[in-house]
């Protein structure tokens, strides 16, 4: 009996160091690197549009819920999303709701957010791809405004702006194949 119990113990151990071993594939970084302070300078004092023209709702309805920026091509889309009476860590965690209702499309569920908005710029490197780190950028333009950029694996791009708009929380929602990027 107490072979038993020391195998089971032994066994509970190797379990808890496998686990304890495995690697999370968030990894917060203490400062920015030189990819998010680069896009921190491009909208550093630019405006929503200034930065992403096609916000202004020009594109094609998919009947999805988003607009297609490419007629007739697949791969570049925009959301827009209203969310009343939220804070801007409230609409935070509604784009993350939305986040796990896509997750099933491609690439969506590579896409990896912190479970709380950070209150000051912020990385993350994201380690999904054997041999791609990549990276979510965090960038705070105001009290009212935090724009997020992430390259969650090669070949795709996702940037969410949060807005405070009096009562109400904004998000503008861009998602792109590098490959369309080329083609706008």
């Amino acid at each position: 009996m107490g072979f038993r119990k020391f195998f089971i113990a032994l066994m509970t151990l190797g379990l808890a160091g496998v686990f304890a071993l495995a690697e999370s594939p968030l990894e917060k970084q203490q400062e920015l690197s030189s990819v998010c302070k680069q896009y921190r300078t491009e909208i550093q004092g630019k405006k929503l549009l200034d930065v992403y023209p096609f916000f202004d709702k020009k594109g094609v309805d998919t009947g999805k819920g988003y607009l297609n920026l490419n007629a007739g091509k697949t791969g570049a889309y925009i959301r827009f999303y209203n969310f009343g009476d939220k804070t801007l860590q409230e609409a935070y965690s509604k784009l993350r709701e939305v986040l796990r209702e896509r997750a099933n499309e491609d690439g969506n569920k590579h896409i990896i957010l912190r479970d709380s908005l950070p209150e000051a710029d912020s990385e993350d490197v994201l380690k999904l791809e054997e041999r791609y780190r990549g990276a979510t950028c965090y960038i705070r333009k105001n009290e009212n405004e935090v724009w997020i950029d992430s390259y969650p694996k090669v070949g795709k791009e996702f940037v969410f702006i949060l807005q405070k708009d009096g009562n109400n929380a904004k998000l503008y929602y861009y998602e792109i194949d590098f490959l369309e990027r080329l083609k706008i």
